[in-house]
C-alpha cells in the first residue's frame, strides 16, 4: 500500500472495511480545519516539549475531545459526548522505533489490546509525523491505514486532507464541532446564490444523489468559485446538468461517481488549454449545450478549469 496515493490508500482501506463515511462538511469548514491545523504546525518543533500539546490540537481541530489516560495514551471523544470514547491514540517517542517496542512486539499489537481494554473500535498509532490506523474487528497486520500527516497537512494537498477528514468523521460517527483559529472564526465567507429557476423543477441534490464524498465537495466548491466570478450569474438545474447563466449559457457541469464533467460555451479555437484538458466535442453528443469538454478529477483541478469558465463568462455574457 505504502507506494499509493494517500487518497487512493485511504479508499483502499474504507473498500476493506466495507464503510461509508457520514456526509461531508461544507468546503469552507474542512478548508478553515486544514488552514488551522497548518497554523498550529508552523509554531510545533516535532519532539519538543510541546510538541504533543500539537498533536491534541490537531484531533480537537477535528471534532475530538482528548484525555490523558496515561503518558503514552489518549483516548478521544466526541466533544458534547465525552463519556463514549471513539478511539485510542498510542504516542511513539523520539528515537523510538516506529514498529517494535522491542524485538518481537509490535506497537500495533500493543495498541490492539488497548483498545480492547478501553473498549473502542479504531485505534491510532502516531509519532505526530507519521500514523497508523487500525480497526478493532480486522487483521491489524492486512488491514491499515499508514501516512504522514505532515504531507498530508499541506494546503495545496486538499485532497489527501479530505481523504484524512473523512476517515477522523467516520470515528466520529457525526459531523464535528470545529475549532478554528481566530482568523477563520472572523472570516465572512461569500453565500452561494441559488437560482429560484429551474426549469424542470430538479433539485440539486438530485445531481449529488449516492455520489462520493470527495465529488460532492468538488462541486460545491466548483459552485462556489463559479459565482465568485460574477454577481449576475445564475444557475439553474437540469435533470441533464446544473448550468450556470448571465443571460447566455456559460457552462454546464454534471457529477459522475468519480469525475465531474463540465461544458463550456466557448469554442474550442478560443481557449488557451496547455495542460490539454479540453475536448472538441462538436458533432459527438454530450449532456450541455457547450461544445468543448472538460472532465476533472480532483480538487487541484478546478482553480485551472475557473480560469477557462471565467473567459467563457467574459465571451458569452449580455446585459440583463
Amino acid at each position: 500500500m505504502n507506494d499509493q496515493r494517500f487518497v487512493e490508500k485511504t479508499e483502499s482501506f474504507l473498500r476493506e472495511l466495507k464503510m461509508i463515511p457520514p456526509s461531508p462538511e461544507s468546503f469552507e469548514t474542512i478548508d478553515n480545519m486544514m488552514v488551522t491545523i497548518n497554523e498550529y504546525r508552523e509554531f510545533a518543533q516535532p519532539y519538543s516539549a510541546t510538541w504533543h500539546d500539537y498533536i491534541f490540537n490537531v484531533f480537537q481541530i477535528l471534532g475530538f475531545k482528548t484525555k490523558i489516560e496515561t503518558k503514552r495514551i489518549i483516548t478521544l471523544s466526541c466533544i458534547g459526548d465525552s463519556e463514549t470514547k471513539k478511539a485510542v491514540i498510542i504516542l511513539i517517542y523520539e528515537h523510538e522505533g516506529f514498529h517494535d517496542i522491542i524485538p518481537g512486539l509490535e506497537w500495533a499489537t500493543f495498541l490492539f489490546f488497548t483498545m480492547h481494554y478501553f473498549k473502542v473500535e479504531w485505534g491510532i498509532l502516531t509519532d505526530g509525523i507519521e500514523f497508523k490506523l487500525i480497526h478493532r474487528d480486522h487483521n491489524f497486520n492486512k488491514v491499515f491505514l499508514h501516512g504522514n500527516l505532515d504531507e498530508i497537512f499541506e494546503v495545496n494537498k486538499f485532497d489527501d486532507f479530505y481523504a484524512f477528514y473523512n476517515i477522523m468523521s467516520l470515528i466520529r460517527g457525526k459531523k464535528s464541532q470545529p475549532i478554528t483559529s481566530k482568523t477563520q472564526r472572523n472570516a465572512t465567507k461569500k453565500p452561494v446564490p441559488i437560482s429560484t429557476k429551474q426549469p424542470d423543477s430538479v433539485h440539486i441534490s438530485f445531481h449529488l444523489e449516492n455520489k462520493p464524498n470527495n465529488i460532492i465537495t468538488m462541486i460545491e466548491v466548483l459552485r462556489s468559485k463559479i459565482f465568485g466570478i460574477s454577481d449576475e450569474i445564475e444557475e439553474r438545474i437540469h435533470k441533464s446538468y446544473i448550468g450556470y447563466y448571465a443571460g447566455n449559457g456559460i457552462c454546464q457541469v454534471r457529477p459522475y461517481g468519480s469525475y465531474i464533467r463540465i461544458w463550456v460555451n466557448l469554442a474550442f479555437h478560443r481557449i488557451n488549454d496547455p495542460l490539454g484538458y479540453c475536448r472538441d466535442v462538436r458533432g459527438i453528443w454530450h449532456s450541455g449545450t457547450g461544445d468543448t469538454e472538460i472532465v476533472i478529477k480532483n480538487f487541484e483541478e478546478i482553480d485551472y478549469v475557473i480560469d477557462i469558465i471565467r473567459n467563457s463568462y467574459k465571451h458569452n455574457r449580455r446585459k440583463l
